[in-house]
């Protein structure tokens, strides 16, 4: 099975004044193709600081991180643009869609950011609104829509440019469980379906089981945990 990440020995320390705090410890994971990961622990664990590095936001104080088998570790700022934009999806807590964008206007906006408007990604909103639900609002505005629905647009327009990994940093926080758990079985659905890799940082427990693995992060190191 291939892999689409892997982290080999990736620390990150920060200068607090004089102090040197080390927030991520030597920490090593590989993620293959179809896996829906999750990574839980408690606030100040590290696990933002894990997923900025693993998202090419931040850069490792030491370690190497390869995406498709590219070591991105010492790629230039520019560079690193590219990675975010071709190779990865970003879900966030607040879906960060657009006010004045319909729903269908929000996906071809990374398009547009492509600078490749054409007839194929017309043609992938239209299948990504499809499956997941959308089709009955694809001309609404994001005000007019529910909690639920906003997320399902924003893993929809993480998964526009076909990117090999996704990334969700707490997708269901301003969800209750219900709408939480369709949001996440949704993006589950679409990992196994597109032959994904996906990350999930979570503070909720009720959704581990959807996911293949769970990983633990406390003080800068990260532990597998057995699924219950």
């Amino acid at each position: 099975m291939s892999s689409v990440l892997k982290l080999e020995n990736v620390s990150k320390a920060f200068m607090d004044g004089d102090v040197q705090i080390e927030v991520l410890k030597s920490i090593s994971l590989k993620v293959n193709r179809g896996e829906f990961i999750a990574i839980e622990g408690p606030s100040g664990s590290g696990k933002s600081t894990l997923l900025s590095i693993i998202g090419a936001l931040l850069t490792p104080t030491s370690g190497s991180i390869f995406i498709d088998n590219e070591n991105i570790s010492k790629y230039q700022p520019a560079e690193l643009t590219k990675v975010r934009l071709n190779n990865i999806g970003f879900i966030f807590q607040s879906s960060n869609l657009i006010p004045f964008l319909s729903v269908k206007d929000q996906l071809l906006l990374v398009s547009d950011i492509n600078k490749s408007r054409n007839n194929e990604y017309k043609t992938k909103a239209a299948q990504l609104i499809h499956d997941l639900g959308l089709a009955h609002r694809e001309d609404s505005k994001i005000h007019q829509l529910s909690g639920g629905e906003k997320q399902r647009v924003a893993i929809a327009r993480a998964f526009m440019n076909n990117p090999d990994l996704i990334l969700a940093d707490e997708p269901t926080a301003s969800l209750d469980s219900d709408r939480g758990r369709q949001v996440v079985e949704m993006l589950s659905r679409e990992v196994k379906n597109m032959n994904k890799a996906a990350i999930m940082v979570t503070h909720d427990k009720r959704m581990l089981d959807l996911c293949d693995r769970v990983l633990h992060i406390e003080d800068g190191k990260l532990t597998e945990r057995q699924k219950k």
